[in-house]
């Protein structure tokens, strides 16, 4: 890490105690005018989430108590333009670039090995910090995300066009509550999580930063990629599992994706039914019992590879 990193990193810590939980929130500075937006959580064995692009901290407000229940701490790291992390317009906004900045909140945390949790995008992003840096990651859960050489989906492009056309023309605050509730709709199987206040909660981010959000995905959607991991997957040797909602719903993994992941050795996947894209919302207690899986599974693949 170099001299202006190292002087630059500032985690303005705002503490709060909750029953026997701890809870804390970080802004993490990784480079000039780049701030990662970090919650940890509870003491314990280390398990790290990154939410895609669409998610946030506040999605997994129903895992994260259980996990700090079961021994773990938890950290969540929104990545750059993500949620509540900073947007600047210029920044390089690769799935590398993003998990070299994952890395530098890791070292910035004293997080050297963990269990981790790629949501969506998000698994892409720890598949190359594994790739670049290896030993960081013990054991690693993706929910429903897979080995994606960019963040340019078909989904993608055309959610971005069509975002850019109503919020410019028609920028109020209903038109995009209304869009986002819809678009939990079409992803999810059971629909009993999408309250008014779990809309606003998603929605909140966004506020007085609709363009400037927009502009950041068109940028993710644009990047060029330097560490292409499709063709590396088969040298991965960290225990892996793709949990797959079963229902059908939008945004789906390909099965293309879904082989390609396959491909790293011993990997594991498993189908949940019942369950659209985001599991850790309609099935959070199967997520959980999947990461306390995991961290099993990492011990053991560990002690097969100490010296006896």
């Amino acid at each position: 890490m170099n001299r202006f990193l190292r002087s630059m990193f500032l985690i303005a810590l705002a503490a709060e105690a909750v029953g026997a939980q701890e809870k804390t929130f970080h802004r993490v500075v990784v480079a000039p005018a780049e701030t990662l937006h970090v919650s940890v959580h509870g003491r314990g064995d280390d398990v790290v989430i990154v939410p895609g692009i669409w998610s946030l901290t506040h999605a997994f407000r129903k895992v994260v108590p259980a996990l700090v229940d079961s021994g773990f701490r938890v950290t969540i790291i929104e990545p750059l333009g993500i949620a509540s992390s900073s947007r600047p317009p210029r920044a390089d906004y690769s799935l590398t670039a993003q998990s070299r900045r994952i890395r530098t909140v890791l070292d910035s945390l004293g997080i050297r090995r963990a269990v981790f949790v790629g949501q969506s995008l998000g698994t892409a992003m720890l598949l190359r910090l594994e790739v670049m840096s290896p030993g960081y990651v013990a054991g690693l859960v993706s929910l429903e995300g897979d080995a994606a050489d960019q963040a340019a989906t078909p989904g993608l492009r055309r959610g971005l066009a069509m975002a850019a056309i109503l919020f410019r023309v028609f920028p109020s605050e209903g038109l995009m509550r209304r869009k986002l509730k819809s678009s939990m709709i079409d992803v999810s199987a059971d629909r009993s999580w999408i309250t008014p206040a779990t809309v606003q909660a998603y929605m909140d981010p966004w506020r007085g930063r609709v363009v400037p959000t927009l502009n950041v995905y068109r940028s993710m959607a644009s990047a060029k990629e330097t560490i292409l991991i499709a063709d590396r997957l088969t040298t991965m040797r960290i225990p892996v599992e793709l949990m797959i909602g079963a229902a059908p719903h939008y945004g789906s993994l390909s099965p293309e994706g879904i082989r390609a992941f396959g491909r790293i050795p011993g990997a594991e996947i498993t189908n949940v039914a019942r369950t659209g894209h985001l599991l850790h919302e309609e099935r959070p207690e199967v997520v959980v019992a999947a990461i306390v899986r995991m961290r099993a599974r990492a011990a053991a693949a560990r002690a097969r590879l100490s010296p006896p």
